[in-house]
């Protein structure tokens, strides 16, 4: 009797937010890729102590990289559900990778914060 109107995003609105989505991925690396070189140039040169602590950094930069890729591909695929059913499914596959990355990454830094404390602490 009476259709249901139609929940479709609109083709135009999709690749509106897929090119404003790939821009920010451009400045993002960009961004990381300076903050790399200027971690790398604080690291020439210096003692064991240093390169221990700059090298958990650069794991923990790792993993927030990760997350932020994770963001970007999440974004990605919301710019191109077509419906409101197939917005929900991708939420819902975003929030259980999310729990998942994180639970191992705690796990992993837990790690590196004890590995850590053994090293610089005198002993």
């Amino acid at each position: 009797m009476f259709e249901k109107p139609s929940m479709e995003i609109p083709a135009a609105v999709r690749q509106m937010a897929e090119q404003n989505i790939e821009q920010t991925r451009q400045a993002y690396s960009q961004f990381m890729m300076l903050a790399q070189q200027a971690q790398m140039m604080m690291v020439q040169g210096q003692g064991d102590g240093v390169k221990t602590v700059v090298d958990a950094q650069a794991k923990a930069m790792r993993m927030a990289q990760e997350n932020i890729e994770a963001n970007f591909r999440f974004a990605t695929e919301l710019a191109r559900a077509r419906d409101i059913s197939e917005y929900a499914a991708i939420q819902q596959r975003y929030a259980e990778g999310q729990i998942k990355a994180f639970q191992q990454q705690t796990e992993e830094l837990g790690r590196i914060v004890t590995d850590l404390a053994k090293k610089v602490t005198p002993g």
